[in-house]
Formats: C-alpha cells, sequence, structure tokens
C-alpha cells in the first residue's frame, strides 16, 4: 500500500484470471477509470520490467490483480456529467509518484516478481491459442457457408445413402481425386483430396492443429465442427460418414502422411478409432501385368516373385497416375481390396505413441531402435 496527500493505492495479485483495479476521486468511483488508472498502469509496466529485466505488456500484468488507486483533486474534470471517467491530466504525475515505490517494492520480492512473470507467461500462451482456435473455428465456418468445402473440394456421393453406409477416402492432391472420383461407386463412397501435407498435431497446440486447412478438410468431411471442441462430447457426434479410408501413395511419403492425419484423429477424435472407422488401403508399390493377368507386390522382390518373366513390371508413382480399373480393384472395390483397419489405443501405448510422433526425439529413437552416436 502507497498513501500521501495527493495519492492512495493498494493492490495485490490473487490466483485468479479476473482483475478488479478500481479508480476513485476524492473517494468516489470513477468505474471507467481514467487519468490516474493509466497513471498506475504505466507505473506497473516500467517498474516490473526494470526490476525483471523483462518486456512484459500491460495485458501480461493485469491478470489476477486487484486493488484501488484514488486520487485527491481540488478541480477534478470528468469524461461525462456521470463522473465515470476522470480526464485531468496527471498521468505523467501519478506515474512519477508510482514508480519508485513499485520498484522498491517488486525489488524486496524477487520471488513473486518471478511467478508472475512465469504466470503472465502462461496466460499469454492461452491468450494466443485462444485466439487463434477462434479464427480457425471462423474460418471453417466460413468455408462451410460459402460451399468452398461442401461441395468443392470434397466429392459427394449420393446425398439418399444412410450416413453409416458412407466411406469417405482422403487422398493426395487433386492429381489423384481425378482418378479417384471416376473409380468410385457414386452412392456410397467420397473422394477429399488433401492440399499439402497435415501438420503433425502431437508437436503443435490446439488451436494450431485447427488451424491447418487439411485438418479442417477432414473434420469437415466428417462432419465434427471444431467450433465445440471444449465441450465435445464423442456420444454426441453425428458422423456423416461410417468409415474414413486412408489412401495415401504406397511409398514412404505417403506413409508419413498417413501416420500424421492418424495422429491428428488421435488427438482431435479418438471416438473414430473406438468406432471402428478407420482404415488404411493396403496398397501395393509394384505392379505388373501378362495374358491379362494383374500381379501386385509390396517391394521389388514381392513383385518379382509374384509376376511371371517378361512381364512388365511398373512401380505406382501416384494414384494419379494409374488406370481408374487399377484403383477400382486395389481402393473402390470391396470385393477385391484390401483394408487394415485401425485399432484403438489407450493407456501406456496411447503414451508410447505420441512419445514416437511428439518432440522426444531420444524417446522416439530408443523405440525404433536407432543409436544416437553423439
Amino acid at each position: 500500500m502507497f498513501e500521501d496527500d495527493f495519492l492512495t493505492v493498494a493492490c495485490q495479485w490473487a490466483n485468479t484470471d479476473e482483475e478488479d483495479l478500481t479508480g476513485y476521486v476524492n473517494g468516489l468511483c470513477t468505474p471507467e477509470g481514467g487519468t490516474h488508472v493509466q497513471g498506475f498502469n504505466d507505473a506497473l509496466v516500467s517498474a516490473f520490467n526494470s526490476v525483471s529485466k523483462k518486456k512484459l505488456k500491460l495485458a501480461d500484468l493485469k491478470p489476477g490483480l486487484l486493488g484501488f488507486v484514488n486520487v485527491k483533486l481540488s478541480k477534478a474534470a470528468y469524461g461525462s456529467q456521470t463522473k465515470e471517467k476522470l480526464k485531468s491530466p496527471i498521468t505523467k504525475e501519478v506515474c512519477s509518484a508510482l514508480e519508485p515505490k513499485l520498484k522498491e517494492w517488486l525489488s524486496g520480492n524477487q520471488r513473486m516478481v518471478k511467478n508472475i512473470y512465469k504466470r503472465a507467461i502462461l496466460l499469454r500462451e492461452a491468450r494466443a491459442q485462444s485466439s487463434q482456435l477462434m479464427k480457425a473455428a471462423a474460418s471453417l465456418k466460413d468455408k462451410t457457408r460459402k460451399g468452398v468445402l461442401l461441395p468443392g473440394i470434397l466429392v459427394m456421393s449420393d446425398p439418399k445413402t444412410p450416413a453409416h453406409k458412407k466411406e469417405l477416402f482422403l487422398v493426395e492432391g487433386d492429381s489423384a481425386g481425378g482418378p479417384c472420383k471416376d473409380a468410385r461407386d457414386y452412392k456410397f463412397q467420397e473422394v477429399l483430396p488433401l492440399s499439402g501435407k497435415p501438420l503433425n498435431a502431437a508437436r503443435k497446440s490446439l488451436a494450431r492443429t485447427l488451424a491447418s486447412e487439411p485438418i479442417q478438410n477432414i473434420l469437415t468431411g466428417l462432419g465434427v465442427d471444431p467450433k465445440h471442441f471444449k465441450t465435445l462430447d464423442p456420444k454426441n457426434i453425428r458422423f456423416r460418414v461410417g468409415r474414413l479410408m486412408l489412401l495415401t501413395d504406397a511409398d514412404s511419403d505417403g506413409f508419413h502422411i498417413s501416420n500424421l492425419i492418424l495422429t491428428a484423429l488421435y488427438k482431435l477424435v479418438p471416438v473414430v478409432f473406438e468406432l471402428g472407422m478407420v482404415f488404411i488401403v493396403d496398397a501395393p508399390l509394384y505392379f505388373a501385368s501378362h495374358k491379362d493377368r494383374k500381379y501386385y507386390g509390396r517391394s521389388l522382390r514381392d513383385i518379382q516373385e509374384k509376376a511371371p518373366k517378361g512381364a512388365l513390371i511398373t512401380r505406382a508413382k501416384g494414384w494419379g497416375e494409374v488406370p481408374v480399373s487399377m484403383l477400382d480393384e486395389v481402393a473402390f472395390n470391396p470385393a477385391t481390396r484390401k483394408l487394415i483397419k485401425v485399432l484403438p489405443i489407450s493407456g501406456k501405448d496411447g503414451v508410447k505413441f505420441i512419445k514416437i510422433v511428439g518432440d522426444e526425439t531420444k524417446t522416439r529413437k530408443e523405440i525404433l531402435g536407432i543409436a544416437d552416436h553423439r
């Protein structure tokens, strides 16, 4: 607390996100603050940054700050007749009176200064994530309203087909989207081309994850609205489709993209695994044909062992470059395709999964058996 003939100030930080620093003039409340409160704010920021050697803003320091500022003036000027805001030019005068006292007080409470700084940084990060989350939600809402995603990017199926019978195929880019559109069964199969590589949701915040356009498209294709993630009840989600099919290229890049998609689903909507909705198309990397018969293999050795001598062996560069008939047989025809069902993980397995895909490089190397020679 500080008091002299001109100014009386009492304040403290409480364990709350609320702030309640009230201004008074001659003992009468000014609910909208004014120059006396601004003077206190300026003194607080300057004193705290001087003592802590940091660069915080008022928004970082105000949460949890409770107290009052009372100034004694013989002729006070207000912003209106109701005297809700002080306009007398005393900001610098209040700041000059308080700043040295605040420095002295903060210097004698270094532990508190460190705690306030740590708390301010956490709150700043929380505000940033909240802002990103709101932007992501607003962006997705805007896309849906304007029809950019539905039905623009998403190749939809027959609207008369019940949701639980529909399959949503995630493919890499527009190049694969075209052939897949021709190969699919319009009655129940949908195609969603993903533009760009999804970010690693295990290494990003929820807000950053939801701001990713590929992930926004996946969620919207499923029928999930990110605006309600904080209160999302898995039991109340009404998915647009019954199955989510990952049809990425059969090479290492495609495998990586599949892992990124699975990581995002695990972080955002793990219920899709519990419901048995997620499948990976077990697609070959090599194929060959001989006398009207087709052969498929996961590796060059595999296809060489299967195909007869003289057969023309081709490596699948991407699903945008293969015949529609092959796409139909490999991915879209339930009678001929091979699918890998992705099972749910929880407990220790879930922790292990996050360590593999997350930021813990040492743990990932240990699990994968990669030696660290540093």
